[in-house]
């Protein structure tokens, strides 16, 4: 059998650890594959902010949302993609497997929970979450799991449709209390 994984879980290995460190320190994702229990290959992935990703965590920074970054990566690269996003380091975890990530989740009170989630160790944060959007475009599980499902996603669409929520709100809120006026009178 092979098994593909992220370093974590083989993290017993010492000479599989040294490559990934060094993987790590260039801001790259160590991933190995194994054949049976022995080490056959280590190569890195890099993980890249999408675009727009900043633009998004702006606006939700400008009205006064509180952002948060979970991931399953590692820790250098999670923290360097936060910092280039503009998430404050305490709102930053790093190296969640999916239930980790829901019991971070769960373990904020107060408030909306939304989760944007592109893979499926989000599944399980998407589902607990009081909106869940489901990004992945073809990745059936994590469509089941959001209560939204954008393809071919982009941050700017995720902006309009949060601004056209937050305007809708303000129409119902003028009506109610237009309504609540006239009947007073």
């Amino acid at each position: 059998f092979v098994i593909v994984g992220i370093i974590l879980l083989f993290s017993d290995d010492s000479s599989i650890k040294v490559e990934a460190d060094a993987f790590s320190s260039r801001g790259l994702t160590p991933v190995v594959v194994l054949k049976g229990e022995e080490p056959v290959i280590i190569f890195a992935l890099k993980s890249t902010v999408r675009e727009g990703a900043k633009s998004l965590v702006e606006y939700l920074l400008s009205i006064k949302s509180e952002v948060y970054l979970l991931s399953g990566d590692r820790k250098e690269v999670v923290l360097g993609m936060a910092e280039e996003l503009g998430i404050k380091k305490e709102n930053t975890f790093y190296q969640k497997r999916a239930d980790e990530k829901s019991l971070v989740l769960s373990s904020y009170g107060g408030g909306k929970k939304v989760m944007v989630g592109d893979g499926l160790n989000d599944s399980s944060a998407l589902s607990m979450s009081d909106v869940g959007i489901s990004v992945s475009g073809g990745v059936q599980l994590l469509q089941k799991d959001g209560n939204i499902s954008i393809t071919n996603f982009s941050p700017y669409k995720l902006i309009s449709a949060i601004k056209g929520s937050i305007s809708t709100l303000r129409v119902v809120n003028l009506n109610l209390t237009i309504s609540f006026l006239y009947n007073l009178f």
